[in-house]
């Protein structure tokens, strides 16, 4: 999605990577893969992104709340500015008061503060000389280390994996043969199951939105929000039953001749997810298996829908 002239009132925009480039005289709502802007908005900012950038010739009059795994605020911020990432870089002037909740936090010697900061991160934000910061600098401590912290995360990440295995070896105990037939469509075509999972996962809730906004299709709308929800949900659930069974095939078993080694596959599979949740960047694991379980079960549906057509 590119927008590169004006827009007098709102932008609401998302897409696999979104560019605004030109100004925008009131709010902007967008999300993406990869989110740039690079022009004046009027009102506030509301952005999520895997890499999102606010460039040096951007400025926000209002306030600004970013969402991102890369996030590189270069732009100026007249309010408040609000970021949650993994790595951020500011290097702006920040009219208002900024809270940063970050793994890795750094001002340049350009950055301008004019209210407090306000930050969360492992270690001590990097402020480079020349950055300068009118009000207080505040660290909230989060210590990972800490083994009580480190045990409330891991807690938190048993309950969620052990939650989704559950969940997944119900739906396979219900329905044996629909996800036999899923599985089936992964494993022979695992990389198109991906592809498709991310084309599905980006066009959904941009009709959804598309649909919301346009008045008429409000209703219609929803219904495809609500659709986009389940899809993921089922996606993820789907996608671990994929991945359990791929295990046990390299291993050179067959999980499909019981449906307790099935059951044992999914349990294997949520527990490996979990521990590579631990790993830098082993959020992009869980992604991956979330975009192929949602391929397997549109590519399963599609065949469906031909062979009715046949």
């Amino acid at each position: 999605v590119t927008i590169d002239s004006f827009v007098s009132e709102d932008v609401v925009a998302t897409g696999g990577l979104v560019s605004i480039t030109g100004n925008v005289g009131d709010d902007v709502r967008t999300s993406g893969a990869v989110v740039n802007i690079n022009g004046d908005i009027g009102g506030d900012l509301a952005a999520a992104a895997v890499f999102l950038t606010l460039e040096s010739r951007s400025t926000v009059n209002g306030d600004a709340w970013l969402i991102g795994r890369t996030v590189t605020v270069a732009g100026n911020v007249n309010q408040t500015l609000s970021v949650n990432g993994e790595k951020v870089v500011l290097s702006g002037t920040y009219g208002g008061d900024v809270e940063v909740h970050a793994n890795s936090i750094g001002l340049a010697p350009s950055a301008v503060i004019k209210g407090d900061l306000t930050y969360s991160a492992p270690g001590e934000a990097v402020i480079e000389d020349g950055a300068v910061i009118d009000g207080e600098v505040i660290r909230e401590e989060t210590d990972l280390s800490d083994p009580e912290t480190w045990a409330a995360e891991a807690l938190g990440s048993l309950k969620f994996y052990f939650g989704l295995a559950l969940c997944a070896i119900v739906l396979l105990l219900v329905y044996p043969n629909w996800f036999e037939k899923v599985i089936e469509r992964s494993s022979e075509a695992p990389f198109k199951s991906v592809g498709l999972g991310f084309v599905v996962l980006v066009v959904t809730p941009a009709l959804a939105i598309l649909l919301l906004i346009s008045g008429l299709g409000a209703a219609l709308g929803l219904i495809t929000l609500g659709v986009a929800l389940a899809t993921v949900v089922a996606g993820i659930l789907v996608g671990i039953v994929c991945v359990g069974d791929a295990g046990f095939r390299a291993l050179g078993q067959s999980p499909d001749q019981s449906k307790w080694a099935r059951v044992g596959s999914i349990v294997a599979a949520a527990a490996v997810l979990m521990l590579i949740g631990f790993i830098p960047y082993g959020g992009w694991v869980f992604f991956i298996v979330l975009l192929l379980g949602i391929g397997a079960m549109k590519r399963y549906f599609y065949r469906q829908y031909a062979d009715q057509e046949d």
